[in-house]
């Protein structure tokens, strides 16, 4: 099948790039090597992806990345888990410092997953356009 990047929409091309593993920069899709997307007649992928398609509501945005990231957090570590939180039910609880790093480097990947589908904290584009 012949690849014509001008008879692909938006969403197509962006699937185009998931699939294969690459990323999109600058608006041009790339290949996990940092090879430029050409279809068959030598075009690169072009593809407009800073527009936002969804902004969550900030306080629903964090309450359900980090209760994600908590989860994600507990099915790698394990048994291991309750070594990087301290606290009691009274009183709550918290990372350890070593957990708490751990943490946000979860969340920081599921929020830069999330952002590769549009998803991002409605907050930090409150004077962006809406799509």
């Amino acid at each position: 099948m012949k690849v014509d990047f001008n008879k692909m929409n938006k969403w197509q091309k962006i699937k185009y790039v998931q699939e294969r593993n690459g990323y999109i920069e600058d608006n041009i899709g790339y290949d996990d090597n940092g090879n430029e997307f050409r279809d068959d007649n030598g075009l690169a992928l072009q593809v407009n992806a800073t527009k936002i398609q969804a902004r969550a509501d900030a306080s629903d945005y964090i309450q359900e990345t980090c209760e994600l990231a908590d989860s994600l957090m507990q099915r790698i570590l394990a048994e291991k888990y309750e070594d990087n939180i301290i606290g009691n039910d009274d009183d709550g609880y918290c990372y350890t410092e070593d957990g708490q790093d751990f943490f946000n480097e979860l969340l920081d990947e599921l929020e830069n997953f999330l952002g590769k589908f549009g998803v991002v904290n409605g907050t930090a584009y409150e004077n962006e356009e809406y799509i």
